[in-house]
């Protein structure tokens, strides 16, 4: 009786390609600058976590901050086992249409290779976190850096000649190999559950509704509004009117939501007055007890056991998306950075990722949306969403 062999086609982009899938399929969009984790758990689905990867020049105590931001998350997560790690960087040029297949190099008229520079710092986070991951106790079976639509294996542990640790030919041994492009995130699209699931992108304004939202942002810079107590506490009780409609603002309504935000503190007494009603949102104001906004500034960090309303925090998604798609871009990195500061207090990370990315799209400088930003991307979680 003869024996037949049944070989498995484990090679690198049958392995990549769906870990790539899994992630865009949570995160609902290809990441940049990013670390990825898909985290394999017994009999229970797959996890995804994502990070901001620090910027360049990489260095060792980054990459040991970095790992440890990833322990500490990994800990959170039940059942947490194996996982894949996947580091993300720029998005790379086009240099020509020509394409290559998936899996195989790209020829003269593919894609430029990815600098060298980012090629290492990719490769020095996924290191860093695995050996962080491993001396906690996880098992670290996959690592690739991907920029644009290139890929490079930087470890595996499929069979005796996987590779392995810095000084192995780690990455070495395949160059950059092609692979799909994932979906984008832009304020485009629709569809889909806003409180659920992956990240639903906010559908983009015609022509005609931008031309009418610019109009509107003409007319309010015409008139000189006040910005005292007085005018900054009447500016949030019409938040909270607005909020507790169940018909969306009208256009012009939208516009004017977000152009009072554009004041710091009306936003912030907004975001507040989102998660903890109107009376915390006053309490925050300028002429209000000290002690008292210190307490929910400091909730507004994730401190305490009192997690926002969930009802209010529906409502005001729903209506701070409203206000995104009907403003002109030079508003929407406030109600933007409100929207993922919301999704952080639900523990929704890959999903306030996404709604960050696209605030500081519209303003890179946005000082809220850059806190945020480094908040979440050393694996801070708010308290009452820690089991």
């Amino acid at each position: 009786m003869s024996e037949s062999t049944i070989v498995l086609d484990r090679s690198p982009v049958t392995v990549l390609e769906p870990l790539l899938a899994d992630l865009d399929s949570v995160l609902g969009f290809r990441p940049t600058r990013s670390l990825a984790l898909r985290i394999r758990r017994p009999a229970r689905p797959f996890a995804v976590l994502r990070l901001d990867l620090p910027g360049p020049p990489a260095s060792r105590q980054e990459g040991e901050r970095l790992a440890a931001a990833v322990v500490g998350l990994l800990a959170r997560v039940p059942g947490a086992g194996s996982l894949d790690l996947v580091a993300f960087g720029e998005p790379s040029a086009r240099v020509s249409t020509t394409r290559a297949a998936p899996g195989c190099a790209p020829d003269a008229g593919g894609r430029a290779e990815p600098p060298a520079e980012e090629a290492r710092r990719l490769l020095a986070a996924v290191s860093a976190v695995r050996r962080g991951a491993q001396a906690a106790g996880y098992a670290v079976l996959e690592g690739w850096c991907v920029s644009g639509e290139r890929a490079l294996e930087a470890f595996s542990a499929r069979g005796p000649g996987a590779r392995s640790g810095p000084g192995s030919g780690e990455g070495a041994a395949r160059g950059w190999i092609e692979v799909s492009p994932g979906p984008e995130l832009k304020p485009a699209g629709g569809g889909g559950d806003v409180h659920s699931g992956g990240f639903v992108p906010i559908p983009e304004a015609s022509e005609q509704c931008r031309a009418r939202s610019l109009a509107t942002l003409a007319a309010l810079g015409g008139s000189k509004a006040g910005s005292g107590p007085d005018w900054m506490a009447e500016r949030v009780r019409l938040w909270h009117e607005a909020l507790a409609r169940e018909a969306p603002p009208s256009e012009a309504r939208s516009v004017e939501l977000g152009a009072w935000l554009q004041h710091k503190r009306v936003r912030d007494g907004v975001l507040v007055m989102c998660a903890w009603g109107l009376d915390a949102g006053l309490r925050v104001l300028p002429g209000g007890s000290r002690q008292e906004a210190d307490r929910y500034f400091g909730a507004v960090l994730g401190e305490g056991s009192v997690a926002p309303d969930d009802v209010r925090v529906r409502a005001a998604v729903e209506l701070l998306r409203r206000i995104v798609e009907c403003s002109p871009v030079t508003l929407a990195a406030a109600p933007l950075t409100i929207l993922a500061w919301l999704e952080w207090t639900r523990g929704r990370g890959s999903v306030c990722g996404a709604y960050l990315r696209l605030a500081l799209l519209a303003d890179a400088d946005y000082e809220l949306a850059v806190l945020l930003g480094e908040a979440t991307s050393h694996g801070r979680v708010p308290e009452w969403v820690r089991p």
